[in-house]
């Protein structure tokens, strides 16, 4: 059974151009080919991209927002970060960029509002793109007068998440 791929997994699957196939043929980088994944592939690529997600977020929480975490050892960090993400991946925010965000964003809100039927999870329930999930959460996060201005990472492409004058 042949699977699409979507998100991260799709990105996990670059390294298959210009690599050895089975038969020792190569893809050359503007052939166009067919790559059939079976969707027990495709869920090993969600997992090996879930594990280097989450292990990126941790080194970079813990360096960056030390004190977010502080009292917390390796092994609560990590199943932190595995909620957070497992809450980005149930309210859609399956992009890299928008659900690192959104989990330092929960980082200073705390798991416990967006796991409960809060203004956060309402937020994240938006039927729409990673962004605007995200754009709502910030927006929502502004009403309420909560400090997250030093959470926010996102690039200059999104400039209306980053801090208004």
């Amino acid at each position: 059974m042949a699977a699409e791929l979507s998100g991260t997994a799709a990105a996990s699957l670059e390294f298959a151009v210009g690599q050895v196939l089975h038969n020792g043929d190569t893809i050359e980088p503007d052939q166009d080919v067919m790559l059939r994944i079976s969707s027990n592939q495709v869920n090993r690529f969600a997992v090996a991209t879930r594990r280097g997600f989450a292990a990126m977020m941790i080194t970079y929480i813990r360096d960056n927002f030390p004190e977010h975490v502080r009292g917390m050892d390796d092994a609560a960090l990590a199943a932190w970060v595995r909620r957070a993400a497992a809450v980005c991946e149930r309210h859609g925010v399956d992009a890299e960029p928008e659900a690192a965000q959104t989990i330092l964003i929960l980082l200073v809100l705390g798991l416990e509002y967006a796991e409960h039927d809060t203004w956060v999870a309402s937020a994240l329930k938006y039927d729409g793109a990673p962004i605007g999930k995200l754009r709502r959460l910030v927006a929502a996060c502004r009403t309420h007068d909560l400090k997250i201005d030093g959470m926010i990472v996102f690039g200059e492409q999104f400039p209306d998440l980053r801090r208004r004058p």
